[in-house]
């Protein structure tokens, strides 16, 4: 659980411990391909995980995390890692990226609204149908506020 109180269901891969410094560093394994722009902080509301495993550690274990990162441990993953640094300005985007969701969730107001080409690598294509982003392009966007405030967070 979060100092938010928001629950978290999952499984931290691995935690290291700086033996001088005694910082943790938390790592999350990944096994497909890392994004095209690296994210700093929630990438756009699509990589919550890392601060969220981060601040998660931090309230189970007590100890200061000083970084999480998303390690893509794979060939197709290029071994390539990707560092949060855990900050007070990134707790302070992760907590705005929660609340927005919050609040939508509060609101019952979770439209689809995939983004430019992203239906070509979703799991759920077959829940929305292949002709998604044709349809969300010619709605309204004064309801999406939110989700467009939640993808302008890096």
């Amino acid at each position: 659980m979060l100092d938010s109180g928001v629950r978290l269901r999952g499984a931290i891969d691995l935690i290291e411990k700086h033996p001088a410094r005694g910082a943790l560093r938390i790592t999350d394994h990944k096994t497909g391909k890392p994004p095209p722009e690296l994210p700093k902080y929630v990438g756009g509301g699509l990589l919550l995980q890392p601060l969220a495993y981060a601040l998660a550690a931090e309230n189970l274990l007590g100890e200061a995390v000083e970084q999480s990162q998303l390690s893509y441990c794979t060939q197709r993953g290029g071994y390539q890692e990707i560092p949060f640094e855990v900050t007070p300005q990134s707790r302070a985007f992760f907590t705005h990226a929660l609340s927005l969701i919050d609040a939508e969730i509060d609101r019952g107001f979770l439209p689809a609204a995939p983004q430019k080409d992203a239906c070509g690598h979703c799991d759920y294509l077959p829940v929305c149908g292949p002709g998604e982003e044709r349809r969300t392009a010619i709605k309204r966007t004064d309801a999406l506020e939110s989700l467009i405030a939640l993808r302008s967070i890096p």
